[in-house]
C-alpha cells in the first residue's frame, strides 16, 4: 500500500533521473511553468504511473491540473489505487 508522501518520492526520483536530469525537481514544483513536461513528457509520464503503479488514466485525467506538479499527481495515483483497493473488479 503507497502512502501519498511515498508516491511524491517516487514520481520526484523518476523526473529528476529520466526526464530532467539537469535540474532538481521538488515535490511542489511547477513542473508546467518550470517547462520540465510538455505533451510528449505527459505521455511517459502516464505511461510511466500505470506501468508502475497499475492504475489507468483516462483521457480526461490528462488535464493541466493534474499535471502541475509531483504533489497533483501523488494525489492523482492515490485516489486512483483507493478506487481499485475500494472496488476490486467482479468476476
Amino acid at each position: 500500500m503507497y502512502v501519498v508522501s511515498e508516491i511524491a518520492s517516487q514520481l520526484t526520483d523518476y523526473l529528476n533521473a529520466t526526464i530532467c536530469p539537469l535540474t532538481t525537481i521538488a515535490p511542489h514544483t511547477d513542473l508546467l511553468d518550470a517547462g520540465v513536461v510538455d505533451s510528449l513528457m505527459i505521455m511517459e509520464l502516464v505511461s510511466h504511473m500505470q506501468a508502475t503503479y497499475g492504475i489507468s488514466i483516462t483521457p480526461g485525467e490528462i488535464a493541466p491540473q493534474n499535471f502541475r506538479s509531483v504533489d497533483n499527481l501523488s494525489e492523482l495515483i492515490h485516489s486512483k489505487l483507493d478506487k481499485t483497493r475500494c472496488f476490486p473488479t467482479l468476476r
